[in-house]
């Protein structure tokens, strides 16, 4: 899928420089022309639609669990798409897979799979719902969906800090931070208040997902790529 470069609102600017008129908080995240945010975006798995694609899938998280690399690649089409740059195959997949820093690509795959999807047509299937499903007219940069319920935003990035509210589901600024620890992201709500979540419950559409096709009868892996 590409994702170009929205067109941001000015509150943008305004809001990341630090001030935020009352009319310009419900703009953070969306893309010229849009008027409103959806409240959430809730998760949606429809694989069990049919039934050999469930299967199909439920067979590979498994493989992927076990960190399976021969039943990953042999639920792979071939000509795999793993990114932009023309570096695509199951060769190159098996070499993603038993690279010394693996660990964090085979725990990427496991969260895409985890995280549901929808079908477009019969015979082609998107995952995570987050990529399936992102709501037209929201900035796919910007903005990140929080994939939980009654998730913490706090103070500071710490485990300590006080809340300063609890999220389900909601669409999110990602601010970002240099000096944020890894497993920690500054966020900006729909209503303009700031604070801290676990990363963990952040995803949006550009990172990592994951495209299936029905071919020849059989399911097949056809993509496995982020950014746009």
């Amino acid at each position: 899928m590409n994702i170009s470069v929205s067109v941001v609102l000015s509150a943008v600017a305004v809001a990341v420089a630090g001030g935020q008129a009352p009319s310009q908080k419900r703009a953070v995240c969306l893309e010229a022309g849009a008027t409103a945010i959806p409240a959430r975006l809730l998760p949606i798995d429809e694989a069990a639609k049919q039934p050999e694609f469930f299967t199909f899938r439920a067979r590979l998280q498994v493989a992927v669990a076990a960190k399976d690399v021969d039943a990953v690649v042999a639920a792979a089409d071939r000509n795999i798409k793993l990114g932009f740059g023309g570096a695509d195959g199951i060769d190159r997949l098996r070499a993603q897979l038993i690279a010394p820093d693996a660990a964090g690509v085979w725990k990427a795959i496991a969260r895409v799979l985890a995280l549901g999807g929808s079908f477009k047509g019969s015979s082609a299937f998107e995952a995570p719902y987050v990529f399936a499903n992102w709501p037209h007219g929201i900035d796919s940069f910007e903005c990140q969906a929080v994939v939980g319920a009654s998730v913490l935003v706090r103070q500071r990035a710490s485990p300590e800090a006080p809340s300063v509210a609890r999220v389900s589901y909601a669409i999110v600024q990602n601010l970002g931070g240099k000096d944020l620890p890894d497993d920690w992201s500054a966020v900006r709500l729909a209503g303009g208040q700031k604070g801290f979540m676990r990363s963990e419950f952040l995803a949006g559409p550009t990172g990592l997902r994951a495209i299936f096709n029905l071919r020849q009868g059989q399911w097949r892996l056809m993509a496995l790529v982020a950014g746009d």
